[in-house]
């Protein structure tokens, strides 16, 4: 099932299929360790505010802007 990291719950995984934004978007995101058939896992997802992820061996925060354009695919 696909949907967006935003729409994603703490403790869920899932591995990213796409990357909608433009060139500098994507070049942040995947300096970062965020890319296409990568492996994450949302391990914080407050009410409001930015979302604390896992992808691979590195944890980083996404504010919920970047994350509605980040499409996982997830097992559920």
């Amino acid at each position: 099932m696909e949907k967006s990291l935003n729409e994603m719950k703490s403790n869920q995984s899932g591995t990213v299929t796409q990357l909608r934004g433009g060139r500098t978007f994507k070049h942040r995101l995947r300096s970062r360790g965020v890319r296409e058939d990568q492996r994450i896992s949302v391990v914080t997802r407050q009410p409001a505010g930015p979302l604390v992820i896992n992808a691979g061996k590195t944890q980083l925060t996404i504010g919920r802007g970047m994350a509605k354009k980040i499409i996982i695919e997830t097992e559920q």
